[in-house]
Order: C-alpha cells, then sequence, then structure tokens
C-alpha cells in the first residue's frame, strides 16, 4: 500500500485525528514561535475546507498547573486559523467522546495533552495498544502530521496507524520528506554537495557523519565534534575531555575520509555556570568555509555550531548564517534543529529554501534509518499481521527481555522424570499419550513447550495439576519445591496446590468469566481467604491496582462492569490478573492468545514478561505456533507424538536446531505475505497404533534406516541442549539443512544478537 497524502481525498463530514506537534518552547508566560502552528496550516485548512470534524492530538511538557492557567496552544490556533477552536484537558473517557459526538462539519476540537495518558503505565509513550485501539475507534481516519514525533512509536502516532485502514501523511510531514529526499539525493546535477553537522561527542553522531560521507561531497564539522576531530588529528589529546573510545572512533573517520571533512582550527571556549565547557566554532574558522559554501549547489545544514543558548558560542552560528545567506539563489539549503532555527530571522527564512525547528525525526534520517510513524502509514492492518512474522518475533515490546535461561536463578522449583499419562478407551486397552517427559522449571523462568495439535503439549501441562480427567499419570519424579505431587491421592489436596502454587490460564480463557457476575466481584473470589489482606477494602484495592498494572483503562470503572462489556484482550488481561492475584509459583498457560488478533497477542505476550519481572513467577507456556514460543521464552521443549524430541535455550532452538522437526516448524513460519507456507507432508501418527521405530520417520526427508525399526534416545550436544534423533549418533551420516531453514536460522541469528 502506497502511502496516501490527503490532496485528493474528501473529508466530509468525517471524524478525521491529526496528530500534531505543539511542543512549543516556552518563556515568560509566552511560547517562544508559532513555526509548528504555522506548518500544520495547510493541513488544517484542507480539513476544514472539506467540512472535516477534526481532532488536533498534541503534547507539551509543560506543568499542568501552567496549561490550566493559560491555554497558549488553543488562542495561537485561534488566531491563526481564525476559528473557534473546542478545546479538551480529557484525553480519555466519557468527556472527550461527548466533545467529539458534539462536533460539527469544519469544526475543530484541540485534545491537550495527551501525555497525560503515560500515567497509567505509559500508555501513550511505551505504545500501548488498548489506548491505540481506543482512540482509533473514535476517528474514521487519521492523519500524521507531526513529523519530528514519527521516529517513535507512541500510540497517538504509531498506535492509532495501526488499527486504522483510511490513515494519510499530513502537508507539514509531506513537505519534510521531499525536502530531506530532495538533499540526499546524488543526483551528478546537484554537486558539489555540502552538509554540516555539529553535537558533542562522535559516539553521538557516528551513524550520521557516515550516512552523510555517504551523501555529500565535503562535510563541515561544528561544536566539539569538530573540537575532537581537530584534537585527534594534531594529535593534542586532552583526555579529559576526549575518551580513549572517541579517539579510536575519531581516528577510523580520519584514515578512511578525511579528503571529504572539513575540520576548523579555531575555537571559542569558555566554562558555563555549572563549570561546563561550551564549545564555539570561531568566527575566523567559519570565514574560511566562504569558497566550498558558494561552491556548493546544495547545502544541509543540522544543528548549530556552538551551543547557542550562550551568547559568546553562537557567535559561529551567526556568522555562518551569514554566509549562506550570501550564496547564490540557485543553492538549494535546507537548515535543521531549534538552535539554528531561532537565529534566522524572518526574511532569511524566505530566503532559504526550507528552516526547520524538527531535531529528532530529522537525526534518525540522517541515519539512514526509517521513521516508523511515517512506514506504518503505507501497510494496513491485515497487512500488519500477516507480513514477517519471523522478523518481529523479539521486537515486540521493549520490555521483552533477550535472556537465556542461564541468567535466571539456579533454584529448580518443578522437576518432573519420566512422566507417563494414559487414557482408558473401553475394552480394558490403555492408550499412552505422554511416554516418557522430562521437565525442570528454575524460579523466574519462562518455558515453551511448542509442537502441534495432538503432540501432548496440554495433557502434559494439565498432569502437573492434576486436571487431566480420567487419565492414569505415572512418573519417577514430580515435585513443586518440596511438595510431592505424586503423592496427592485426593481432590481436596490438589485444590490447595491448583491457584496458590500452580495457576492455570485455559485455551479459551475468554469463556472463563462468568457472564453474571462482575469483574470484580470475580477477582474477589480469587482472593477471598488470601491471609494478605485484612479487609474487603484491601482487596477491592488491590484488585484495581492489579487491573490497572496490566494495562486496564478506567479499571475502577471495569471492576463493577459485567465480561460483556470489555473486549477480547481485556478479558485475556482480567484472567490473567485472576490467576496473578494468588501470586502462585509457577502459571501455566495454555493457548493463552489463540483466540487473539496478532496486535492484541502482542500486548498480552508483553503480559507475561511483566509478571516475570515484576512476581517473580515462572511461567511454562503452551503454543502451536514457534513464532510465538520465540518471542519470550527462555527455555523450550518441542514435543512430537508425546516425547520431548528436542530441548534448548531459546538461541539453541533457533540458531542451531538438530531435530528435523524443529527444522520444519522453523520452516513453516512464513517470511512474508506472498511467499508460499511450507508444509509438514504426512499426518501425525495415531497415538492408539504408533508405528515402530520413531513416530516422526514416515513424515521426515531425512530419516534413516534404522528410524523405522527403533526410537531414538535423547543425544546430549551440550548441558542445555538434547535432541532425539539417529542423525546425532556418531556412525550416522552428516545431512545438510535444506536452504529455507538455512535463511530462517541466519535471519534468527541476526535478530538475537541484535
Amino acid at each position: 500500500m502506497k502511502i496516501q497524502t490527503i490532496g485528493n481525498h474528501n473529508f466530509n463530514n468525517r471524524v478525521v485525528f491529526v496528530r500534531v506537534d505543539y511542543n512549543i518552547p516556552f518563556k515568560n508566560d509566552k511560547f517562544l514561535f508559532e513555526q509548528k502552528i504555522l506548518d500544520s496550516l495547510p493541513t488544517i485548512n484542507k480539513l476544514v475546507k472539506d467540512g472535516a470534524k477534526i481532532v488536533l492530538l498534541t503534547h507539551h511538557n509543560l506543568s499542568e498547573e501552567k496549561m490550566s492557567s493559560i491555554n497558549f496552544l488553543k488562542e495561537s490556533l485561534e488566531k491563526v486559523l481564525n476559528l473557534k477552536i473546542k478545546f479538551s484537558v480529557e484525553t480519555s473517557g466519557e468527556v472527550l467522546e461527548n466533545l467529539i459526538n458534539d462536533l460539527k462539519n469544519g469544526e475543530i476540537l484541540l485534545v491537550d495533552n495527551v501525555l497525560k495518558e503515560d500515567a497509567k503505565n505509559n500508555a501513550e509513550s511505551n505504545n500501548n495498544l488498548d489506548l491505540s485501539k481506543y482512540w482509533a475507534s473514535l476517528a474514521d481516519d487519521f492523519v500524521n502530521d507531526a513529523f519530528d514525533i514519527s521516529f517513535k512509536k507512541t500510540a497517538s502516532n504509531y498506535g492509532i496507524a495501526t488499527f486504522k485502514e483510511s490513515k494519510f501523511i499530513g502537508e507539514s510531514v509531506k513537505k519534510e520528506l521531499l525536502i530531506l529526499k530532495r538533499l540526499i539525493d546524488t543526483n551528478p546535477k546537484t554537486r558539489p554537495s555540502l552538509a554540516i553537522l555539529s553535537g558533542d561527542s562522535i559516539l553521538e553522531k557516528a551513524r550520521e557523519l557516515n550516512f552523510l560521507l555517504k551523501k555529500f561531497d565535503r562535510i563541515i564539522l561544528g561544536g566539539k565534534l569538530a573540537y575532537i576531530f581537530n584534537s585527534v588529528n594534531k594529535n593534542k589529546i586532552d583526555h579529559k575531555e576526549i575518551s580513549i573510545k572517541e579517539v579510536e572512533v575519531t581516528k577510523k573517520f580520519l584514515v578512511a575520509r578525511k579528503n571529504q571533512l572539513i575540520i576548523p582550527e579555531k575555537y571559542n571556549i569558555f566554562l558555563s555556570l555549572s563549570k561546563e565547557k561550551i564549545y564555539d566554532v570561531h568566527e575566523d574558522s567559519v570565514k574560511k568555509f566562504e569558497e566550498i559554501i558558494f561552491k556548493a549547489k546544495k547545502v544541509l545544514w543540522f544543528e548549530a555550531l556552538g551551543n547557542t543558548k550562550y551568547s559568546s558560542a553562537k557567535k559561529g552560528t551567526q556568522k555562518l548564517i551569514e554566509i549562506l545567506s550570501k550564496t547564490s539563489e540557485e543553492t538549494f539549503i535546507g537548515i535543521y534543529g531549534y538552535n539554528i532555527f531561532k537565529l534566522v530571522n524572518e526574511d532569511l527564512r524566505k530566503r532559504f529554501n526550507h528552516v526547520s525547528p524538527n531535531k529528532l525525526a530529522v537525526s534518525t534520517y540522517l541515519q539512514g534509518k526509517i521513521l516508523p510513524a511515517i512506514e506504518i502509514l503505507s501497510k494496513t492492518p491485515s497487512e500488519l499481521m500477516n507480513e514477517n512474522i519471523l522478523k518481529n518475533t523479539i521486537s515486540l515490546a521493549s520490555t521483552l527481555q533477550n535472556t537465556d535461561a542461564k541468567n535466571f536463578q539456579e533454584e529448580t522449583i518443578l522437576k518432573v522424570k519420566n512422566l507417563k499419562v494414559s487414557f482408558k478407551t473401553g475394552r480394558k486397552k490403555v492408550i499412552n499419550i505422554i511416554r516418557g517427559v522430562d521437565v525442570s522449571v528454575k524460579r523466574g523462568q519462562i518455558i515453551g513447550f511448542v509442537g502441534e495439535s495432538g503432540s501432548g503439549k496440554s495433557v502434559t501441562s494439565k498432569a502437573l495439576i492434576n486436571i487431566n480427567f480420567g487419565a492414569i499419570v505415572d512418573a519417577d519424579v514430580m515435585k513443586l519445591e518440596n511438595i510431592d505431587l505424586l503423592s496427592l491421592k485426593e481432590d481436596s489436596q490438589w485444590n490447595n496446590i491448583r491457584g496458590k502454587y500452580i495457576g492455570y490460564i485455559p485455551q479459551d480463557p475468554l469463556t472463563s468469566l462468568n457472564p453474571t457476575r462482575t469483574i470484580g466481584k470475580q477477582l474477589l473470589d480469587c482472593i477471598e481467604r488470601d491471609s494478605r489482606f485484612k479487609s474487603k477494602e484491601e482487596k477491592i484495592k488491590f484488585s484495581i491496582d492489579l487491573l490497572e498494572s496490566f494495562g486496564i483503562r478506567n479499571a475502577k470503572e471495569k471492576f463493577n462492569s459485567y465480561p460483556h462489556t470489555l473486549s477480547g484482550g481485556q478479558k485475556q488481561r482480567v484472567v490473567i490478573a485472576m490467576v496473578v492475584a494468588r501470586q502462585p509459583k509457577i502459571i501455566i498457560a495454555d493457548e493463552p492468545t489463540t483466540a487473539l488478533d496478532p496486535t492484541v497477542q502482542a500486548s498480552v505476550l508483553v503480559l507475561f514478561e511483566k509478571i516475570r519481572q515484576e512476581f517473580g513467577i515462572s511461567i511454562i507456556f503452551i503454543s502451536h505456533n514457534i513464532s510465538v514460543v520465540a518471542k519470550f521464552c527462555d527455555y523450550i521443549y518441542v514435543m512430537y507424538a508425546g516425547k520431548i524430541v528436542e530441548r534448548g535455550t531459546k538461541k539453541e532452538i533457533f540458531e542451531d536446531p538438530r531435530h528435523p522437526y524443529t527444522w520444519a516448524l522453523i520452516s513453516s513460519i512464513p517470511e512474508n505475505k506472498e511467499e508460499k507456507l511450507y508444509n509438514i507432508q504426512g499426518l501425525p501418527p495415531d497415538m492408539a497404533n504408533l508405528p515402530a521405530g520413531d513416530p516422526f520417520a514416515s513424515r521426515n526427508e531425512h530419516a534413516l534406516e534404522i528410524d523405522f525399526e527403533k526410537e531414538p534416545p535423547l543425544f546430549w550436544i551440550n548441558k542445555t541442549h538434547a535432541a532425539a534423533t539417529w542423525l546425532l549418533h556418531p556412525d550416522a551420516p552428516k545431512v545438510p539443512m535444506n536452504r529455507k531453514i538455512q535463511e530462517r536460522i541466519k535471519l534468527f541469528k541476526k535478530v538475537f544478537n541484535e
């Protein structure tokens, strides 16, 4: 899907959410400039003309007291637009919804400040999916007209766009992208080209400098960045000011690209009130740039040559502005950064092709990175659900930790050896479903069971809490801390284990809620006899706090609501909260995200990491989807026909899989929507009539003769990694993995090591 612009679309009678950036510097009860408001005018004027119902979402970093007394944004916008603006300090809830519903065609509602939602577990800044989905549900269309925050994923830009089919870039974003594209274009007709880059450290600016060196003929350096290069180039290094790492990186640039770099030799250096050294390029050095600047056909300048909040450190920047103002009108000039913007008067802004206060998104762009809040506009919700699952397996959220089992405490809280589970089927016949499984779980560890339906994952997990009704369970060892689970004979004894020590989230938790009882009553039922609480009020507060910490918006309201009023994702969170409320040692999550769409699934998976981190609870995660297991499990068991066929840490399973069945599961992960899905040939075996040898042999393209005669044992590759395949026998032939699995492994290695 191509990114849509608003120009050819009619928004009459449609509710249009527009993300704008009115986070404007403020001093002495005044905003210092209105440029960002002016930049948003073309988009707003277009929507007003169309007769849209416009909802502007913005943020700022001012105190609530300051903003409650003076609504500068509203007043500035009314003045510029010559229109009355409605204003909402509520960013969610009934008040906001009523204001939106009351909008007439061509009216504008300014919603300020979306960062208020960060009071609820940083919902805005962390791109909370429930908040994103909520805002998206209030709008017919979404427009991103906030360029400078497009480098990050927040609920009000990336999040809303995730759930909207009808989404657009605004006119100011379109303009910024076109100008930046023109500036970095390497067309010979625009040469010689010049970039000017400033900063405080080469470690912070290395990516930008490397990118610009590929796009521009010459680079003028400014600020402390220039001072570092000059010092290293002359081998006069003050190690109190320049670190060893900075010296190493600078030397690499000087060796490879010195001829492209223009390094000033004179600097104004002085101490700030906080005794910090301030660097500015001396005017004499700037004057020496004239000839190079006048020859350039295009100039990109990013960030001031010094810290312009100090009068003594803005002389170099002022001199450079003066020189640029004398260039030929044919020279294409783009200037970025608030510290330069504030020094360029209005007449000069008209003289230059583009002067922008934007900095953060420009920095990302000049590192050659994508701007996620803009890229998302090219993808429909359905495409987002289906595309490239593999690349997204790890980066669901910043809270997910890329850890291995070895990082967890060595204390084993659950140990199972040689677990066997059988069922009677009549005529005294017994079917062996689980055929000797060993499992161990460490405190705070997340382990995953993966395999096709019928492989024995759920039966194994249910055996741990004795809810395989009619099953015959046997094991050499089945111990939870100091509790011998094999000694529990009565159901009343098991009831003391279930919930309190081992919690269970069933395959369809959405039907686990009683539709005739409120969410609150069902939560209170879970902790009714919990000795941690002295009163009902304490239990209610704990329950509401738990709901809120699990991302349930308006938790007090939801506490008194019935299940049918909640979305699928919210119901899922409530069920998980009910299990966590008793703070068990282990939670068994049996396919807990199967009924959810991928975006909601992602937010629920983040919860399990939160549970592990905040409560120290171990989790046994059951899934038929190996890509879901890859997201956050530390140790993985691959099951087939009632046995563990491979086990290992996440990295071992996905970077060095050894069993052909594991190869097949990894190959079946779709890499992109156009790719034909890989199918594992054949069908799983009939557990009532297992064939001789390895049950996977008939489906295994690498099967050996012995596979049809004798079932393989587990061959241990190291202390944590083992696989049950005859291919690991010392006398077995070396079988190479096919190209598809090799590509998958290569990509997993890249993802895990990023």
